[in-house]
């Protein structure tokens, strides 16, 4: 007998409770079947057919103190639970399945609130096959992801190229592969943080970061080493736009100064982080202020040497 859905809400939150007392770091381990029936909720979306998809609905960052390397991930949605799931939906769910779907969504919704990502799996030991995807199986073919926090799961087995479409996710601290960026189209990777990947073999034009020309629209780029070119010539205004205010530099500045680029590489130069710089200012504090000492100690003292001369005479 499997429990309903309020009795796998009553489940969800009381375990919930309990992880908090958790170390983190440790996991604890749940039975593989009542696991999965928590994690995903199941829909019919087309019901002549029975075909099914699994929703991720019960996340958050209480996940990494389960272990969910037995989980089995196949025909998992990692798309339709995001703010654009709702349009993809319902191109393929029938009506009744569409209003159940429409429910479950806007909790998630609710649930949002606390929670930065639609789904959050990070620092999870989940080991997720995308090629079984929902996505990959059946709806585009091929693996998408929005609305995912993957941060700290190793995806290291992984590269980019095997997603057509990665929007408003995290995949910082993955360990993810960009083997090339040949293949891969203009905005494919979308409002995703790429923290800590590595970057340092590619080259990429600020102007076409701006203008959207790249695989990467959007991202998080902090630590990845990512050499970047800026060329002012190519944030001028052209001919006959004179009136217009020239948007890219202003855009890039503000990505700039919220850190996007911190560890990345402009025009050879290391963009150094909010943290790095706070160290090189102390440092330099310091030893101004030990400069600051010995000068007044080494003139203080040369004057009190030579007054006391004076008065011997």
């Amino acid at each position: 007998m499997k429990l309903n859905k309020q009795g796998r809400d009553e489940l969800r939150a009381k375990i919930v409770e309990q992880l908090q007392s958790v170390p983190n770091g440790q996991r604890v381990h749940i039975d593989k079947e009542l696991l999965e029936e928590l994690l995903f909720e199941t829909i019919v979306y087309n019901k002549k057919i029975r075909a099914t998809v699994k929703l991720p609905f019960w996340s958050g960052q209480f996940l990494s103190k389960i272990d969910l390397s037995e989980i089995s991930f196949d025909n998992v949605s990692w798309l339709l639970l995001s703010g654009i799931g709702e349009d993809t939906a319902r191109e393929f769910f029938d009506d009744d399945s569409f209003k159940d779907f429409k429910k479950l969504l806007a909790e998630v919704e609710s649930n949002r609130k606390l929670n930065t990502y639609h789904v959050d799996y990070s620092n999870t030991n989940a080991n997720i096959d995308f090629l079984k995807s929902f996505e990959a199986a059946y709806e585009t073919k091929t693996p998408k992801m929005c609305g995912v926090s993957f941060y700290g799961v190793d995806f290291s087995n992984l590269d980019i190229s095997m997603f057509s479409f990665i929007g408003d996710s995290n995949l910082g601290n993955t360990g993810i592969k960009v083997s090339s960026l040949d293949g891969l189209y203009s905005g494919q990777i979308m409002d995703v943080s790429l923290k800590n990947i590595d970057l340092s073999n590619f080259v990429l034009s600020a102007r076409k970061i701006i203008d959207r020309k790249t695989p990467f629209v959007g991202c998080c780029f902090a630590n990845t080493k990512l050499n970047i070119i800026y060329n002012p010539k190519e944030f001028e205004l052209k001919p006959g736009e004179t009136a217009k205010p020239d948007f890219g530099r202003s855009i890039f500045a503000d990505l700039l100064k919220d850190g996007a680029f911190d560890g990345c590489y402009i025009n050879g130069k290391l963009v150094h982080t909010n943290e790095d710089r706070q160290t090189v200012a102390q440092e330099k504090r310091a030893e101004y202020e030990k400069m600051k000492e010995y000068l007044i100690s080494q003139t203080t003292g040369s004057i009190e040497e030579q007054v006391s001369g004076l008065g011997r005479k």
